[in-house]
């Protein structure tokens, strides 16, 4: 086949594959485009994840104070949780250099043992330095600005919204704030490695022992790790489907932890805010119809509330004592003008509760 061929059959194929990779680049998140500004051209390939970069780059512009401060207390509980978990991994990799007949096998289990240890060791130091470094960025101004690398260049023109942001993300920030969790995962790894190496060996090269024992620990764990891995796998690709298809109904793209906006996923949140609101009424209803119940035990008052009492949007109905009391009526709302009102009349009901209450104890 001449060049000739191999380039036409090439052109050919290419595509072909556009369309799956647009397909994954959609469900996965893409920031080509953003990559290829603040990178060029060279870095095309996913040695980085640009979706954190480009995630960092917004929310240091458009994240608020509070929003700031919430992430940095998650971030230093995660290394905290990080730090224990490496610390294990630290332990146990120690302890599995003294597995028996480990010397009489290849060294290279021994080495991959110890590379685990050194990897949670790495981990616990690692999580420590970013805890104390993020930890003591109590102003948030210093935290943008230790998370960034000052302003964009001038000759980078970067797509929207990041065009005209004051603030651009900074890669070694980033790269610092992932590698306890990178080094964890490394410790890991090179256990489940290490360990399934050191089960072959000792099978493979007849160390003193049946090699029948640990031909069957050897199946026992291809199998554990077998299916936790096609367990973990199905699970990772039903949640790219299942976010395919939200982000297909509401019109968002996902970029790292962020949503990129659309008319659809606002109106989302409009509902969503609507259901929580009511909710929150049930929840004073029920504070209230406590009241109501420890005043009428208080001045022993024995008449049921009469049944067109209830505030504005309350369908009575029976409550288990038999009394048209207020814990036992629904909110029938339809729109934000009813929830008003009806926190109005919540309002002015346990008004005059109290007003009731203060009245009988001076009367007392």
């Amino acid at each position: 086949m001449s060049g000739f061929e191999i380039a036409g059959l090439v052109l050919s194929v290419l595509p072909s594959i556009s369309a799956p990779l647009d397909f994954v680049e959609r469900i996965l998140g893409s920031a080509r485009a953003y990559r290829r500004q603040k990178f060029g051209n060279v870095v095309q390939l996913p040695f980085l994840d640009t979706d954190i970069v480009q995630e960092f780059h917004r929310n240091i512009n458009y994240w608020s104070d509070e929003e700031l401060k919430t992430w940095k207390a998650s971030y230093i509980a995660g290394c905290n949780a990080i730090a224990v978990a490496a610390a294990i991994f630290a332990s146990i990799g120690l302890t599995a250099l003294q597995l028996p007949n480990l010397n009489e096998v290849h060294w290279t289990a021994r080495a991959i043992f110890s590379a685990s240890m050194v990897f949670g060791i790495l981990s616990v130091l690692s999580a420590t330095t970013a805890h104390s470094q993020i930890g003591l960025l109590n102003d948030p101004l210093a935290l943008r600005l230790w998370l960034s690398r000052g302003g964009p260049p001038s000759n980078i023109q970067y797509p929207e919204p990041y065009s005209g942001l004051p603030l651009q993300s900074s890669v070694s920030a980033i790269l610092v704030l992932k590698l306890p969790k990178a080094l964890l995962n490394l410790a890991g790894f090179s256990y489940i490695i290490a360990f399934g190496l050191y089960l072959i060996l000792s099978w493979r090269e007849a160390v003193p022992t049946t090699n029948d024992d640990y031909r069957n620990v050897l199946v026992v764990f291809v199998l554990c790790v077998g299916l936790v891995i096609v367990y973990q796998n199905s699970c990772f690709f039903q949640r790219i489907l299942d976010d395919a298809k939200a982000s297909h109904e509401f019109q968002y793209r996902r970029l790292g932890a962020t949503l990129e906006k659309s008319p659809e996923l606002e109106a989302l949140e409009s509902q969503l805010q609507s259901f929580q609101k009511k909710s929150d009424l049930r929840d004073d209803i029920e504070a209230l119809t406590s009241e109501m119940r420890a005043m009428r035990d208080e001045f022993n008052i024995t008449r049921p509330v009469p049944t067109g009492s209830h505030p504005t949007g309350i369908s009575p109905s029976k409550s288990p004592e038999g009394e048209n009391i207020l814990g036992s009526h629904q909110p029938i709302l339809s729109g934000p003008e009813d929830t008003t009102m009806l926190r109005q009349d919540l309002r002015a009901l346990r008004d005059a509760l109290n007003t009731f209450r203060s009245v009988g104890k001076s009367s007392d």
